[in-house]
């Protein structure tokens, strides 16, 4: 079984007072590092400037004017700054909930007068963004990138602001920083020295809230397993589950997901020869292999399949809903299309795109509504708060450095293209998973019941029984409404109470029966009108 976990820039790690970065766009070439203990700073620098910049970007300087060293930039402002985690998050966008301990990039914006940078770079030149990170108990740690500034920052130009990456140990409540430019090249003399140095905030002793809440609980993160199938149908395809596509598409799934941690297993490539008419076949093949596996209750199954050109009015995936408690881990169950004709980078984009829409089904997310050309998916969310499906914020694609437009981009749950995550399933997402995590860590408060899953097909006849565990609180709530079903075990009349599970695309696949306590859990024969079932062993 391979396993793919985040790479070194991923990893929340624990506290450090060291940090360095390679900075991601905005002109970044190269990396500084700067070591910081407690409160006091000891340099110990290395540069590093990657592509050089050569005289027809630094200009040429005047013979009578003596080169000045390094210092403050000369002829800039930082006018604002952005935070961004898969989203514009913090004190800059209060309503998305940001994640303690996750990578996070703030984005910040430059003024140029023009002039003065005509005068010796007319190209751009190189500066050293010095980011200082002062966290709760006073120490402070310092980021520095080499940063290309070539002219006024744009709000959707990622190349003209200056990026810089702090890493997930940094990313804590109560951290503030402050950004200073300095020159990088000596030859820039001709510029005076400004009057104020170019820093944010201006105030030369002031550090701006970083605007995370407190972390509670463990860490939130998303582990999915893989199934590969290998198709044989009447056509045969298989799935391209390469290191490089498997970590692209990893990558792209944590920029949308609100944890601090993404890890995918991967399971052995498992060979379907039955032709595919229905998607749900395969799903039901992941549900049981779940089940058999028995993995931990935060664990997502992934069914990966490309059925070529068979099925061709399957849907593109498949998902059961799951509330966030230990006991509906039988639910966490999903199967995804790929297309193997794809190349490795547009596979590995798709992927993330299916994905990331049917573990959200996972996490009881219904669609968001969009102008889909195929109509209504059906399960649609009516509370959905931005029209046509835009998602409301603006996002950010690390793994391109690319920034999702908000009116351009739809929700990861509408059927719209391009796909990103909204403000409002960023929170209902983080919601959930912190949610389930609290559900694991602790176990469950009273043991499961039992319960009896009836398999419909798509007019709603029951085609078989398989046996689920539920939470009993949940089940006290099903019990307790009116809605009730007869129906027989070994014989004996009995009244249960119903939990209906709707599909993600309308009507209703699957029908839970909550057994009484005082029903006799060893029934060996289920009959529901005219239909009987033989029903499998007691889970407990």
């Amino acid at each position: 079984m391979l396993s793919v976990a985040p790479g070194c820039g991923d990893d929340s790690g624990s506290a450090t007072s060291t940090a360095s970065t390679s900075g991601t766009g905005g002109g970044t070439t190269g990396s500084i590092s700067t070591t910081s203990t407690g409160g006091a700073e000891t340099s110990s620098s290395s540069t590093s400037t990657g592509s050089s910049v050569d005289d027809s970007t630094t200009g040429s300087v005047a013979s009578d004017v003596p080169p000045v060293g390094p210092g403050p930039a000369r002829g800039i402002t930082v006018t604002g700054v952005e935070t961004y985690q898969g989203l514009r998050i913090g004190a800059t966008a209060p309503d998305v909930s940001p994640i303690p301990g996750r990578r996070t990039v703030l984005r910040f914006f430059v003024d140029i007068d023009e002039p003065l940078w005509e005068k010796v770079s007319p190209g751009g030149r190189a500066l050293i963004a010095r980011l200082r990170v002062r966290l709760p108990d006073g120490a402070e740690s310092i980021v520095e990138t080499e940063t290309f500034v070539f002219r006024d920052s744009a709000d959707y130009n990622v190349e003209s602001t200056v990026q810089v990456v702090l890493d997930p140990a940094l990313v804590v409540e109560g951290a503030g920083y402050r950004l200073e430019l300095d020159e990088f090249h000596p030859e820039v003399g001709v510029l005076p020295l400004p009057e104020v140095d170019p820093a944010y905030p201006s105030d030369p002793e002031a550090f701006a809230d970083l605007g995370i809440g407190p972390a509670t609980g463990s860490p939130p993160r998303l582990r999915v397993h893989l199934l590969p199938y290998d198709y044989q149908g009447n056509c045969s395809a298989t799935v391209n589950v390469d290191e490089a596509v498997v970590e692209q598409t990893r990558s792209d799934v944590q920029d949308m997901y609100p944890v601090t941690e993404v890890t995918f297993t991967i399971g052995e490539p498992i060979v379907w020869t039955t032709p595919v008419t229905d998607i749900q076949q395969v799903l039901a093949d992941v549900a049981a292999r779940r089940a058999a596996d028995a993995p931990d209750p935060d664990v997502y199954y992934a069914g990966l399949i490309d059925v070529c050109s068979d099925c061709p009015g399957c849907a593109g995936g498949w998902a059961n809903f799951a509330t966030p408690t230990v006991e509906d881990a039988w639910l966490r169950a999903s199967i995804n299309r790929t297309y193997s004709s794809f190349d490795p980078e547009e596979h590995a984009r798709d992927m993330a795109r299916i994905l990331t829409h049917e573990i959200g089904h996972n996490h009881n997310l219904f669609h968001a509504p969009c102008d889909d050309p195929n109509g209504d998916p059906g399960a649609t969310n009516p509370s959905y708060p931005h029209a046509a499906g835009h998602i409301g914020a603006t996002g950010y694609r690390a793994s391109s450095n690319e920034l999702m437009r908000p009116e351009t981009s739809y929700d990861l749950m509408t059927y719209c293209n391009p796909t990103w995550v909204s403000d409002y399933t960023w929170n209902l997402l983080s919601s959930h998973i912190q949610q389930l995590g609290s559900a694991v860590a602790a176990g469950p408060v009273a043991p499961p019941r039992d319960s009896l899953v009836l398999m419909l097909d798509d007019d709603g006849t029951p085609q078989s029984v398989r046996r689920a565990p539920i939470n009993a609180e949940l089940a006290e709530q099903f019990e307790s409404n009116d809605e009730r079903l007869m129906v027989e075990l070994d014989g004996r009349a009995a009244s249960v109470g119903v939990r209906h599970h709707v599909s993600p695309h309308g009507g209703e696949r699957m029908l839970q029966l909550i057994l009484p306590a005082e029903v006799d859990s060893d029934a060996d024969e289920l009959r529901v009108g005219s239909r009987v079932f033989a029903v499998p062993s007691p889970l407990h």
